[in-house]
């Protein structure tokens, strides 16, 4: 019988340095610069390599404190975690949200987030009813009503016998966060602020004080930006509130950060881990005793700028993919969008598929059975730790500026989202950036009518004194290029929408290669692309494409 060994597998061989992964690289790259080929510029300053090893890990400064404590601390005897799977329902007409309220509950959301900011007040009794607040989470999105809400709710629930100590849900009412997109700012909401927090006071598990990174996300901003920017804000209501004599700890016991979360899905979660390293060391910094990062409470809410109005299907994509980094990133509630809400009033298909992505991370794909299992990931832990330098960075600019209100009506935010902006935006019309059905593999056969989008394609925001962020979509130049093209069609028939017509000569993989790009060239306009004729000569190919009923004729 053949010895054991006790050494450990493959111990006979020399373990290779990062040095030798380097070299190996290099020689595989023919010389070529590591550099230059493999690191990805993510952001400014944020470089990205194509591999990641211990010594990587030993340099970093936040793992060592955090131990695994970047999620969320919602665990259950079934869970590891939990998150809140969180409807949101735009109140028009309390009767009917309350109908759709049901329905969402019936089908596997774990909390709702009713929009009252345009609506201001509703009567609870008909909005809540047959509603249980002990067995779901409700969350309100106010305007300057917020005062009233939280006194009305809070007399609601102890008209109901609700056991105060069992309620759950967040009070969405960031005024300075709606100025930068709106505009308007009364300066007595921060007094509004410390009294609807008095008043949340018995509400031990209800977050009344919310914090958005949402408007920079959705103005193209970065995700340092995103980051920098929910920090300032939290300096700049806390400043405010402790002046007035509120306690720290009650503030940071109630706080919720609500952030939009996109698509960069690696990126994505270290955001998260990111935003719960920096909010608990403001708390330190606050004098705020055994708040961790566990006790942040983290929202999150699929972002606009990346949606599309044509091909929406990709949406559903898109979706799942921030709503898988939202979840790995250890997010306390999860708010997906439906995929058609970019251009018309969502149906109870839409809705009940943006619903099921969550319910099928947690029930069928259980991301809910690992309390974090991102740590220890050398490539998540070092994009952690860039996201908690670069975010901490921005934030510092913006204080330097005169804190959130003093940078922002300098125009300096503004300047500084608007720069990297112009980059993706750059990126998206070369087509560095895809945005699939957009401007790269569109699909000719779909349809639009322009006069039913709802709402409409941009929404500009204007202020006499400052710009304000814009409410900005990636896809919306590609989109009023194809746009232009259908109303031109509904106008006078479809015999107005150009006909392009690729002929192929020469070398069979070149031809088929550019008649590719010609397709999708014109294709972004929603161009009407005739079948390809191949020829041998270019007098045949003259010949043809004049005898053809195409308005464009592309030789590839």
């Amino acid at each position: 019988m053949a010895e054991q060994s006790n050494q450990p597998l493959f111990s006979e061989f020399s373990s290779p340095t990062k040095q030798d992964w380097i070299d190996r690289a290099v020689k595989d790259l023919k010389g070529a610069d590591f550099d230059r080929k493999l690191l990805w510029n993510f952001e400014e300053n944020i470089k990205i390599r194509p591999f990641y090893v211990q010594e990587d890990l030993d340099a970093l400064t936040q793992v060592g404190r955090q131990q695994n404590l970047t999620t969320n601390v919602d665990t259950t005897p079934l869970a590891a975690r939990e998150w809140e799977t969180r409807e949101y329902l735009k109140v028009d007409n309390p009767t009917v949200t309350n109908k759709l309220a049901l329905e969402a509950l019936n089908q596997g959301a774990t909390g709702l987030l009713f929009d009252l900011t345009e609506l201001g007040m509703a009567d609870l009794n008909v909005l809540l009813k047959d509603i249980m607040p002990a067995y779901c989470s409700i969350s309100f999105r106010t305007g300057n009503s917020a005062y009233a809400i939280i006194k009305k709710y809070k007399a609601w629930l102890i008209e109901q016998g609700t056991d105060l100590n069992q309620v759950t849900g967040q009070l969405g009412f960031d005024p300075v966060s709606r100025w930068m997109v709106h505009g308007e700012l009364d300066n007595s909401c921060f007094h509004q602020i410390f009294d609807v927090l008095e008043t949340a006071q018995d509400l031990p598990n209800f977050k009344a004080f919310v914090v958005s990174g949402k408007p920079i996300k959705n103005a193209g901003g970065s995700l340092s930006q995103e980051i920098g920017m929910v920090l300032a804000l939290t300096v700049g209501y806390l400043d405010e509130l402790t002046r007035q004599g509120l306690s720290p700890a009650l503030a940071f016991r109630h706080l919720s950060v609500e952030t939009a979360v996109g698509t960069s899905y690696f990126p994505e979660v270290a955001k998260y881990r990111a935003l719960r390293y920096l909010i608990a060391r403001l708390a330190e910094v606050y004098g705020v005793q055994d708040f961790l990062p566990q006790h942040v409470y983290l929202s999150a809410q699929s972002a606009l700028w990346n949606k599309t109005i044509f091909d929406p299907y990709v949406n559903m994509l898109r979706n799942t993919t921030e709503a898988m980094a939202a979840v790995l990133g250890g997010v306390n509630a999860l708010t997906i969008l439906p995929h058609d809400q970019t251009f018309r009033r969502s149906d109870g298909f839409s809705r009940r598929i943006a619903r099921n992505i969550s319910n099928l991370l947690q029930n069928e794909s259980h991301l809910d059975a690992v309390a974090d299992p991102s740590a220890g990931s050398y490539y998540l832990e070092h994009l952690t730790q860039q996201l908690i330098e670069q975010g901490w960075a921005f934030f510092q600019e913006i204080e330097s500026h005169g804190g959130v209100k003093g940078a922002f009506k300098a125009g300096w935010i503004q300047s500084q989202v608007q720069e990297v902006r112009e980059k993706t935006e750059k990126k998206i019309l070369s087509r560095k950036q895809k945005l699939v059905g957009v401007n790269d593999y569109p699909n000719a056969r779909e349809k639009m009518d322009p006069e039913a989008i709802e709402p409409p394609v941009t929404v500009e925001a204007t202020d006499t004194e400052y710009s304000l962020f814009p409410m900005y979509r990636a896809a919306a130049p590609f989109e009023a290029l194809r746009l232009d093209t259908e109303r031109e069609v509904k106008r006078h028939g479809n015999d107005r929408r150009p006909r392009v017509l690729p002929v192929l000569i020469g070398d069979p993989v070149m031809r088929k290669a550019r008649a590719s790009f010609s397709a999708g060239f014109f294709g972004v306009a929603g161009f009407h692309i005739l079948p390809e004729q191949v020829h041998q000569g270019w007098n045949d190919a003259a010949l043809a494409a004049l005898d053809s009923e195409a308005n464009i004729v592309v030789l590839c």
